[in-house]
């Protein structure tokens, strides 16, 4: 069964290049060469996939956002024999490593840490592949669909949920070209090509929310929505579902080591929602229940996952994720990243539950609680804002509302109002270590 790949133009009307694409060949090769992939345009990535693979090499994904002197020295430390970028072709003499045929190698951006190569994850493309499948299987995608997919193709959830899932279902995936994406291009872009399925991230649903309440006109209907991330909150889920009633909601969890995806919760329809959901306003929503051949367990409230879609560095054992979770009455629940679990005086602070009190403060775009070292209590919490006015009056009210809803000890030590936007990765994610290193930076 053929599938469809679709580029849009930046404002998501016109579709700006299509192709059928088919199954995978995958080559066998005695020397297999690892060769690079840093392109951005859906088609123009996957046909050289392709030709890789079925000559029997090793793509490594590469983020084409980062520089090509960067992109140089990642791929000559990872043993890349060739380069194709966005505008280039560009030869290389490694030759050794340990990669076979039928393999794919996802690699961490590397843009976090200046003179740090990102993490390399080697993957058999059937698992991934597999991975994609039973993916889409858990939210409900089981005959050829429509799916708009707003995030990068060289991500680990573009690639395997986005691409090779599209692929190996008969799906038509649509994409973004190059270009800021933003709340009414993807709502356009669903009207104008009659989408049934949109992948969204928590910072893209948080935008939608936001210009949805501006908007005079209605959502448009869709089958599916999907959110995937470890953590989301059920006030914000809960607005973006009452603008589409008919639709049915998703949230996904996954990690890149674990193939990617891992958990999905179903969060039932925009006028029927989960009844978990408005028991327990104000906090995380659940990941619910392992996909296919996923197993779990919660140990010392960390989650350990064991995958058979995982990468081959790890051996056949349970992954510890580092997210501290407890298990609820519809499945797993992720209360955020246990390295950073603010810990003053022996208290636990988790930021995303702080964090998550300030969605009703409209001036407030995003906003992030870091830890700042104490002499006194180890650690103490710092609120970042980034807001559309820089104003005392936000700080007190901020401060007033926090005082109502928090222990006095998990109140932040100071508040801090910034004008720019936070680091982020390309999934729009916050980069917490490097706000951390800039506060640091700042009072040294």
């Amino acid at each position: 069964m053929n599938a469809r790949l679709l580029t849009l133009s930046t404002d998501g009307r016109q579709i700006v290049e299509e192709c059928l694409v088919g199954e995978l060949n995958l080559g066998i090769s005695q020397n297999p060469k690892i060769i690079a992939l840093a392109q951005d345009n859906a088609i123009t990535f996957f046909k050289n996939y392709q030709d890789i693979v079925l000559q029997g090499n090793i793509p490594l994904i590469l983020n084409p956002a980062i520089p090509l002197d960067k992109l140089k020295e990642m791929s000559a430390l990872l043993g890349v024999s060739e380069l194709l970028t966005n505008d280039d072709h560009i030869k290389l003499e490694n030759k050794s490593h340990d990669s076979v045929s039928g393999q794919h190698i996802l690699c961490s951006s590397g843009t976090t840490s200046r003179g740090v190569v990102g993490k390399k994850f080697v993957f058999n493309i059937k698992a991934a592949i597999a991975n994609g499948l039973a993916h889409l299987n858990s939210i409900g995608i089981h005959s050829p669909q429509k799916i708009l997919l707003p995030m990068p193709v060289t991500h680990s959830f573009g690639l395997v949920g986005g691409l090779l899932a599209s692929v190996y279902g008969g799906h038509s995936l649509y994409t973004l070209n190059s270009g800021a994406v933003n709340a009414s291009i993807l709502l356009d872009a669903v009207r104008t090509h009659q989408i049934d399925h949109l992948y969204l991230t928590p910072s893209l649903l948080k935008m939608m929310v936001k210009f949805l309440k501006r908007s005079k006109s209605e959502a448009p209907q869709l089958s599916s929505i999907s959110i995937g991330s470890s953590l989301l909150f059920t006030d914000d889920l809960l607005q973006l579902m009452s603008y589409f009633p008919k639709t049915r909601f998703y949230f996904t969890y996954g990690l890149t080591e674990m193939g990617p995806r891992v958990f999905t919760f179903d969060a039932g329809t925009g006028e029927n929602p989960q009844a978990f959901l408005k028991e327990n306003p104000a906090t995380p929503v659940p990941i619910g229940m392992p996909i296919e051949g996923i197993k779990y367990k919660i140990e010392n409230d960390e989650l350990l996952i064991l995958s058979p879609y995982q990468s081959i560095n790890f051996a056949s054992d349970f992954f510890a994720t580092s997210d501290r979770a407890d298990l609820t009455s519809v499945g797993v629940r992720v209360h955020g990243r246990m390295d950073f679990t603010i810990i003053k005086s022996g208290i636990n602070i988790y930021p995303a539950e702080v964090e998550a009190l300030l969605t009703e403060f409209s001036e407030v775009i995003d906003c992030a609680l870091i830890p700042q070292k104490s002499e006194s209590y180890g650690q103490v919490p710092v609120l970042l804002l980034y807001a559309t006015s820089a104003s005392e009056d936000l700080i007190t009210r901020v401060t007033d509302h926090l005082k109502i809803n928090l222990p006095s000890a998990h109140l932040p030590s100071r508040i801090v109002l910034r004008n720019k936007d936070f680091p982020r990765t390309s999934m729009g994610k916050i980069k917490v270590n490097a706000l951390i290193e800039e506060m640091e930076n700042e009072q040294s």
